[in-house]
């Protein structure tokens, strides 16, 4: 068992797998541009040992122009940490190269006899990028070529399955257009598993694939660890927590929801190793966690959820648990968006369960008890249109709320600790981010469940049942 385990975390495993879906490239050195021409060190120009990445992208008929992200050297040669300076680089803080990511005088790279003019077998547009790795004077340019656009794209969809803007269009849809009973279970289900995945992580410490050989074709992530994965687990604890709830609620939703589910689940996992993001057994090890998570959830869901939305007493357990969980949160030995993650989604959860409690306080909705499996209403297109109407105006509400609360927490956090809000690593430490991040998603949960629909009843596009569905 040991030596099956050590063979599916290879890196090797994952290189295979790209380039079976066409993702291929080569490894050069070159001097860096804080060497000269003999490969001698500059001194003191940019600093020392940082690490620093940049990426260009280049579609094979864009006639040589170059449009990409680039990061580059700490622009004041300040001595950061290693971890800071990654940080910075992935979201395209310091840049020190010039606007194409040049650095100094640089040789056309050739991938399989192919220039970035030429596609491969003269039918296929092959989208050429760059990724470069400095160590101090050291840099190693990894030229790789996209020969399969579908999959590409196919793939980076499904890697945002897993990623805040689906989840903040996923919830309200789910909510105001199709059953705000099944959206409130599945929400807390994934807070659930998402914390432990993500606690998880950072207590084994495992790395992600190491590139080369393998080739990294996303960067959020890029510091946070790779056992297990939690995308892996949202593609499968999502879909098959909602497939379950679905049909104890509804009728005739098994063949769909069983096909939805495990292309939902395909699609995300696999997504992780072309993007060389995880190993076959750190996905693996996501599903095998999340599949033994559902059994029990789904034995406690019932009288949980009725208590936490009935009891007088419930805004105490709803925000407590929660809380002390994310302050508890296993100590990073560096930063990385991993509890800032799992503090949106915990406190996106917690948002929710409040909305409804405090929807049911207030009398905006009852409670009707269920005798029988209900059929599944047929869409018509005015419903549709009325749909779509909902997330345009409930998300623009959502995403106002989301930046007036973000901004003001943040102010009034740093206020209190006498801190600098514009500092970076200000806004990375725990005394900062869990309470900014918290409130801001509490606050955006109560907008979607008590706010939102309350304007759709004023402008005549509500839907009467999400007023029963306790």
């Amino acid at each position: 068992m040991l030596e099956i385990g050590t063979y599916l975390n290879e890196p090797v495993l994952v290189a295979r797998f790209q380039r079976m879906c066409g993702i291929e490239g080569a490894r050069s050195r070159r001097p860096s541009c804080d060497e000269d021409q003999n490969n001698t060190p500059v001194q003191n120009k940019q600093g020392n040992g940082h690490s620093i990445f940049h990426e260009n992208a280049t579609n094979g008929f864009s006639n040589g122009h170059t449009n990409g992200y680039t990061n580059g050297h700490a622009q004041n040669g300040n001595a950061h940490t290693l971890d800071e300076l990654k940080h910075r680089n992935i979201h395209g803080v310091a840049n020190g190269h010039n606007q194409n990511g040049d650095c100094g005088d640089r040789d056309e790279a050739k991938l399989n006899g192919h220039t970035k003019d030429s596609p491969q077998n003269g039918t296929t547009p092959t989208t050429r990028r760059t990724r470069t790795e400095s160590t101090g004077c050291t840099q190693e340019e990894y030229n790789y070529a996209v020969e399969n656009n579908w999959l590409f794209y196919l793939f980076h969809l499904g890697a945002n399955l897993g990623n805040e803007v689906f989840y903040i269009t996923f919830y309200p849809w789910l909510i105001w257009n199709v059953d705000g009973f099944l959206g409130r279970r599945v929400c807390v289900f994934w807070a659930l598993f998402m914390y432990l995945g993500q606690a998880t992580k950072d207590i084994i410490c495992w790395p992600r694939p190491s590139s080369p050989p393998v080739f990294r074709l996303e960067k959020r992530y890029a510091l946070e660890y790779g056992m297990p994965s939690t995308h892996a687990m949202v593609g499968a604890g999502m879909p098959f927590c909602l497939l379950y709830l679905t049909t104890q609620r509804y009728l005739g939703m098994e063949t769909a929801g069983l096909i939805i589910s495990i292309v939902w689940c395909t699609i995300v996992c696999f997504s992780r190793i072309y993007l060389g993001m995880h190993s076959f057994l750190d996905v693996i090890a996501g599903l095998v966690y999340v599949f033994l998570l559902l059994p029990p959830y789904f034995f406690v869901v019932d009288s949980m959820d009725r208590l936490l939305v009935s009891a007088w007493w419930a805004p105490l357990p709803i925000v407590l648990v929660p809380l002390v969980a994310l302050v508890n949160y296993p100590k990073l030995d560096r930063w990385s968006t991993a509890r800032g993650d799992t503090t949106l989604i915990v406190g996106t959860a917690t948002g929710v369960m409040l909305g409804y409690w405090l929807s049911n306080q207030l009398g905006l909705i009852t409670a009707v008890p269920q005798t029988e499996l209900y059929p599944m209403s047929g869409w018509t297109w005015p419903g549709v249109g009325i749909a779509f109407l909902r997330i345009l105006l409930g998300g623009a509400l959502l995403v106002f709320v989301r930046q007036a609360v973000k901004s003001l927490s943040l102010t009034v956090t740093c206020a209190i600790l006498g801190k600098d809000k514009n500092d970076e690593l200000t806004r990375q430490s725990l005394a900062v981010e869990l309470p900014t991040k918290f409130i801001s998603y509490i606050s955006i949960a109560l907008a979607c469940i008590v706010i939102a629909p309350q304007i759709f009843v004023k402008i005549g596009i509500d839907r009467p049942s999400f007023f029963i569905e306790m």
